[in-house]
């Protein structure tokens, strides 16, 4: 289990939604879920293939649910959204501080980029 830097914990103790809304710009297609309650859940995150995203890396459901309880399910972005208080609006979200300090989170929890599944089962450039 990856371990959580001091930096990480407000985005996995309530801002959560903030963090898998400037993720899921990185992200073609990205695909919420939720752990717990869809209508008020523990956790948000992305799922990227088989794997489970969020301020701590790319993990297994195993990790990502590690500190939460109740299921992984699905659930919109509107959904997400909405418990950062930008229901309604589309994204990038331009002039909002919380989703602008999200970012720069995402680039200190994914320095090199996000590996998809699309991309790491395509063949290097060289051989195209």
């Amino acid at each position: 289990m990856p371990s959580v830097q001091p930096w990480m914990r407000e985005y996995l103790t309530g801002r959560c939604y903030d963090f898998a809304l400037a993720l899921a710009e990185k992200v073609p297609e990205p695909v919420f879920v939720a752990i717990g309650n869809p209508r008020y859940p523990d956790h948000v995150g992305l799922r990227i293939g088989d794997r489970y995203a969020d301020v701590r890396g790319l993990l297994s459901e195993g990790d990502f649910v590690a500190h939460h309880t109740g299921p992984v399910t699905v659930v919109g972005r509107e959904d997400v959204a909405l418990h950062c208080g930008l229901g309604g609006f589309k994204p990038p979200y331009r002039g909002n501080k919380d989703i602008a300090w999200a970012r720069v989170a995402v680039k200190r929890a994914f320095p090199h980029g996000i590996e998809t599944p699309l991309e790491s089962a395509a063949p290097p450039a060289a051989t195209r």
